[in-house]
Parts: structure tokens; sequence; C-alpha cells
């Protein structure tokens, strides 16, 4: 697990992983969501208005502008 992953627990921290996602590759965001916990990739599913099953659809929500989820 990376850092990252293993330091996001608060509402802030969940905006964090956001921005986080929008840097670098798609392929490099995916790798990050993988290794969250649970927890952490439950919120970020849920922020993002993504399916907590398809880590490719939480990682393709981050990536967008807020308006267009």
């Amino acid at each position: 697990m990376n850092a990252i992953a293993a330091t996001l627990f608060t509402g802030r921290d969940i905006l964090a992983a956001e921005n986080h996602l929008r840097q670098g590759t798609e392929a490099e965001a995916l790798r990050i969501v993988a290794g969250m916990p649970s927890p952490v990739l439950d919120r970020l599913a849920a922020y993002v208005k993504a399916s907590r099953a398809d880590l490719g659809s939480i990682v393709r929500q981050a990536r967008k502008p807020r308006a267009a989820r």
C-alpha cells in the first residue's frame, strides 16, 4: 500500500485523494486506487459518484471536473 492510501480517513483527505488521482496518468491513478483501504475507497467512490465495484469508474469519475459528474 502506498503512503497516500494509508493515511486517507478524513473528508479533507478524500479531497486530497481526488486531486492526487488527477495527477499523472490514468494507469498510475488506478494503481493508487487499487491500494486504498476499503473504507477509504468506499468514501471516495461515494464522493465522486462512482461504482465501488469498478475501480476504473472511480478513477474516471475522480479525474472529471466536479461539474461533469
